[in-house]
């Protein structure tokens, strides 16, 4: 019973691929069935549903116009830029320097006209490190580890 089950289910993935929705997949795949599986011209067509004198042509815009074989779309990334927190980030640095919290940085940055929220100022805040902690000498260590001892 199980045997079943994964065969439907295997079935209905492949329907996928051997019936595509999409004209640019249809294609791809009466092509791909074509150039790479070696089916028959007649058969690659019939089985997307091609007349054979369709198919060829199609074969031939592949062969002839390597401008026609866009596929797949190419992904759109978005910005790769705040704006908003790129036009404050050296007043934010300034600020954080003065040890200004967020909302103290936001609320000067409001009064000179620049409105940022706090998730911005939170995320810019970290790429701007202003602050490390101090470097002591060994014997400024263990003046600081012994409370009771006078350095």
């Amino acid at each position: 019973m199980v045997i079943s089950n994964r065969k439907a289910i295997i079935h209905s993935e492949a329907q996928f691929f051997l019936s595509p929705d999409h004209p640019l997949q249809r294609q791809y795949e009466a092509l791909r069935a074509y150039f790479v599986e070696g089916l028959p011209s007649r058969e690659a067509a019939q089985r997307f549903s091609y007349s054979p004198g369709a198919f060829r042509v199609l074969c031939h815009t592949f062969r002839h116009d390597p401008d026609r074989r866009e596929f797949f779309r190419a992904l759109h990334h978005g910005p790769q830029n705040a704006p908003a927190r790129d036009r404050v980030r050296e007043l934010v640095v300034a600020m954080r320097k003065r040890n200004l919290s967020v909302y103290d940085i936001q609320r000067e940055l409001s009064e000179a006209d620049h409105s940022i929220s706090i998730n911005a100022l939170s995320v810019l805040l970290p790429t701007t490190r202003t602050w490390s902690p101090p470097v002591f000498s060994t014997s400024t260590r263990a003046c600081l580890g012994s409370i009771t001892s006078s350095c």
